[in-house]
């Protein structure tokens, strides 16, 4: 290493001046400190990374639990998998086709999208201009827009599960809509409304502007179901809607 260099086992570094000045000293005490805080610092920082993962995942494993529930769905595997209950009866059978095949959260109003999969209990009669009023209600399920109609009569019956605020919190309570997106012309959609089972046919998808409120409007020349969620999913940008016609 050379004859002009001295070590020294006190601070755990090497001399090059061939004797130890104070400046020399100095810094060999400030190394000597710096490096188990460093090592500390490093082993804090993956924690940091390990939580900031685990955080991710709980914020958006609604999302993630919707996306990969549709593509299990989407794959020849889902047709093996048989949710019907089991009919012996010729009885059970006309019994049967008058209710629902899907678990309902609620008698009193429930929604359920076959081909993505979800189901949700509907809040009723919310206030889709008051935020106060629909932020607590998208966190139970989906709400219903107060003023407009109910399934089984003239009018439309308005769905919807936008933003609640931060990114979040879309992630959290807003899943049940997270995949409207996929729904096209012919597709089904289920409510169960008082009691009584409903069926509805897609007709047309449209993306409106975020303060489009067309829709919201009361109409008794026709019954019609109306699916509204945020678009892109995750954003606050646009309104993707849904409309569906009564199953005869």
């Amino acid at each position: 290493m050379g004859t002009d260099a001295v070590g020294d086992m006190r601070w755990g570094m090497v001399f090059k001046s061939g004797e130890e000045t104070e400046n020399e000293i100095q810094i060999a005490r400030k190394v000597r400190l710096i490096r188990p805080v460093a090592a500390m610092a490093q082993e804090g920082g993956k924690w940091l990374v390990i939580l900031a993962v685990l955080a991710g995942v709980y914020l958006y494993w609604p999302m993630l639990a919707a996306e990969s529930k549709y593509a299990f769905w989407q794959t020849p595997w889902s047709r093996k998998i048989d949710l019907a209950p089991k009919i012996v009866s010729k009885g059970e059978i006309e019994e049967q086709a008058k209710k629902p095949r899907w678990p309902v959260p609620d008698q009193r109003f429930s929604v359920y999208i076959p081909k993505i999969n979800a189901i949700s209990r509907v809040i009723p009669n919310v206030n889709p201009f008051d935020r106060t009023e629909y932020l607590p209600g998208l966190k139970k399920g989906v709400a219903h827009a107060r003023g407009l109609g109910v399934p089984g009569q003239m009018g439309t019956t308005y769905l919807f599960a936008h933003s609640v605020g931060s990114r979040a919190d879309y992630a959290r309570y807003n899943a049940v809509f997270y995949l409207l997106h996929k729904l096209e012309a012919e597709d089904g959609v289920e409510l169960v409304y008082e009691g009584n089972w409903y069926k509805y046919r897609v007709t047309e998808t449209k993306i409106l502007g975020a303060k489009d409120v067309s829709f919201l409007k009361p109409q008794t020349d026709r019954e019609i179901l109306v699916l509204q969620t945020c678009y892109p999913p995750g954003t606050t940008w646009k309104r993707l809607i849904v409309v569906a016609k009564p199953v005869n």
